[in-house]
């Protein structure tokens, strides 16, 4: 759903259900199985339980995502923090999981949205 979907079934669902959803969503709608919806609820219930989930970073990976957020590559951040660029991409890997997300541009903007 975060990639762009519009709707979602499940594998086994009934040929007619996938024509109905086909209409659904060029009428406008969101379609879904129950199953998968209770899913979606389930997910933005531990997503706004972890809104200040920049408070989950360590101090290390805080300041690499700094350092992002001002243009920094990997290499510059790793000689800056006297570190290899293995470390600094193990942080960047925390900082995606603890966050979240799957891009650079993603983490920075929950560090500005945090601020």
């Amino acid at each position: 759903m975060k990639a762009g979907a519009t709707g979602y079934l499940v594998k086994h669902a009934a040929p007619q259900e996938i024509l109905d959803a086909i209409v659904d969503v060029h009428h406008g709608g969101a379609p879904m199985s129950s199953h998968i919806a209770r899913k979606v609820v389930i997910a933005l219930r531990q997503n706004s339980a972890t809104d200040n989930s920049i408070d989950l970073l360590t101090s290390k990976e805080e300041g690499v995502l700094r350092m992002l957020a001002k243009g920094h590559r990997s290499k510059e951040i790793a000689d800056e923090l006297n570190v290899t660029i293995n470390t600094v991409n193990t942080h960047v890997r925390h900082i995606y999981g603890k966050l979240h997300v799957r891009s650079r541009a993603e983490a920075v903007a929950l560090l500005y949205a945090a601020e």
